[in-house]
């Protein structure tokens, strides 16, 4: 994935600069102009699909989330 995200220029990977075994990764400008413009739709789309749930809900949902990720 990282890969294909540095061949279209939206990735830079360089030396990370607390551990020289490995690559420290941050956008490139054209990588940070995609977010910018991703955000809003990023936004909406959550927006849509969580409209139906109640805030309790929605924090819920956002808490089973985050342990999934953990």
């Amino acid at each position: 994935v990282i890969d294909r995200l540095e061949s279209r220029d939206l990735v830079v990977r360089g030396p990370s600069p607390s551990d020289r075994r490995s690559y420290a990764l941050r956008l490139s400008d054209a990588g940070k102009r995609l977010m910018q413009e991703l955000m809003p739709k990023i936004r909406a789309h959550e927006e849509a699909i969580s409209e139906s749930l109640t805030d309790s809900e929605k924090s819920l949902l956002v808490s089973l989330l985050k342990r999934i990720g953990s």
